[in-house]
């Protein structure tokens, strides 16, 4: 694609480079939330059973295995890109292994495995990350989808912001750690949008591109492959509603907020958006759980009473059912189970929210449990915190649309007026993510048609570095 003719600049000054060899080669395993650290002795009954292996990818795609236990110990111990570590000990490493790396933050639950059923392990009482005592391959599998709840919530419990009230007063002071929702509301609105300022979005492109930059690595290639099989076979809803490998990829995107993925995820978003329009529901009171730090609670707690916001950064999934929500049992004293209670009404200004399963209640045909999704990007109002017991709390959110907030409105305008979607960048600048504002420039040229080139002068071209722009 030639991208500087309009300029008057010759193709080959600034053409984007396809080849493979002006790419760094990329972890991945990088894109996962989460990780399995196996340690085994060598030729150990784990990792020799592929079965195993391959069940445990359903999990996560991110899996590292250890037969040396103070390689495994330097690991955990370094290892800052991942939310969640589930740690699965042999016992032959347990008690000594688990005494100096249980109280390292990332990890959140461990399994051991033992072949000897009569050892009753009483030590492992006195450690309360201690999942399950495991003797067999399926006892394990069981195991970890009994905790994949507990670890999704867990892993949920950092994706919110709670928003001061200064931001809807204030004109002209720049307020960095709040006002930034305001880049996450802009760059969601961009991509799931479907306007002219952006090529259509497109699941074939996008995994056409991926297959081209990891042609030379088979196991990625094979897992590229496999997600875009299982999308075209599941569609959008679905994907997210299976903690599927792809949807797991765009939770950590969103938090994250990574410029290329969710540049590669607009398929998705703008998929899941369409059926947030086509269903969108008028009015619902609904239910989930969160859990949440004890701190995070307290600023809430004193923000109820004062009239603040919460916005999630991820899709939230919630049930009409408050009864049919699952049960988690929160052993750590630093964190609380918190029952979220919903009122939403659907406005102009609001991200829609839709439901997107329906099933009839055991014992009552009369009543439906439905399950209600909200976007990323919605707000609540906080309308009461209730301690229910010493580790369960009751927290009430109200919707509210953007008009709530001045300085949103103000920017949501300029974006309709000008129509130019560089808008986002500025605003990165502004809130001092310079590194986020240069990748979403490089993103945002990929997906721009011709006749939208015109908004990039020459400079900004040059500056971009377009023959090192990476995917991921």
């Amino acid at each position: 694609m030639g991208i500087a003719s309009s300029l008057g600049e010759t193709e080959t000054d600034y053409k984007w480079e396809s080849s493979t060899s002006e790419l760094p080669s990329i972890d991945t395993n990088q894109l996962e939330p989460s990780e399995i650290v196996l340690l085994t002795p060598r030729d150990d009954e784990i990792t020799n059973n592929e079965n195993l292996l391959r069940n445990l990818s359903t999990f996560t795609t991110s899996i590292r295995t250890f037969h040396d236990s103070k390689a495994c110990e330097k690991y955990l111990k370094t290892s800052f890109l991942k939310e969640i570590i589930l740690l699965i000990v042999k016992s032959n490493f347990a008690e000594g292994f688990i005494r100096i790396v249980h109280d390292l933050q990332s990890i959140v639950g461990i399994f051991i495995f033992s072949s000897e059923q009569n050892d009753p392990f009483l030590w492992s009482q006195n450690y309360s990350k201690i999942r399950s005592i495991i003797y067999n391959a399926d006892g394990l599998i069981y195991e970890l989808l009994k905790d994949q709840i507990f670890s999704n919530n867990l892993l949920y419990s950092k994706h919110f912001q709670i928003l001061k009230k200064q931001i809807f007063t204030r004109s002209s002071c720049v307020d960095v750690e709040n006002d930034s929702f305001i880049c996450f509301i802009l760059l969601l609105t961009i991509l799931t949008s479907e306007s002219d300022s952006l090529l259509p979005p497109s699941c074939k492109r996008s995994f056409q591109n991926l297959h081209r930059y990891y042609r030379n690595t088979p196991e990625t290639s094979k897992l590229i492959k496999q997600l875009e099989e299982n999308y075209k076979k599941d569609g959008a809803i679905k994907t997210l509603l299976n903690n599927t490998t792809l949807a797991r990829f765009l939770d950590k995107a969103l938090y994250e907020q990574n410029i290329p993925v969710l540049f590669h995820s607009r398929f998705i978003l703008v998929d899941i958006y369409k059926h947030q329009l086509n269903h969108r529901l008028s009015l619902a009171d609904t239910y989930t759980t969160q859990i949440m730090s004890f701190d995070d609670l307290k600023k809430i707690d004193s923000k109820a009473k004062t009239n603040h916001f919460i916005m999630f950064k991820r899709f939230l999934l919630t049930s009409t059912d408050p009864l049919s929500l699952p049960t988690m049992n929160v052993t750590d004293k630093k964190l609380r189970n918190v029952l979220l209670e919903i009122h939403a009404e659907d406005k102009e200004d609001t991200f829609p929210f839709a439901c997107v399963e329906e099933n009839l209640i055991f014992g009552d045909n009369r009543k439906i449990n439905s399950k209600i999704l909200f976007m990323p990007g919605s707000i609540f109002q906080i309308k009461s915190l209730e301690q229910m017991t010493h580790v369960t709390w009751k927290l009430k959110l109200n919707l509210v649309g953007h008009n709530e907030f001045k300085i949103l409105v103000n920017e949501q305008q300029k974006l309709r007026t000008n129509n130019n979607p560089l808008i986002v960048s500025d605003l990165f600048n502004k809130y001092g993510q310079f590194d986020k504002a240069i990748e979403y420039r490089r993103h945002l040229l990929l997906e721009l048609p011709k006749n939208q080139m015109s908004m990039f002068s020459k400079v900004q071209f040059q500056h971009l570095n377009i023959k090192k722009l990476l995917l991921f």
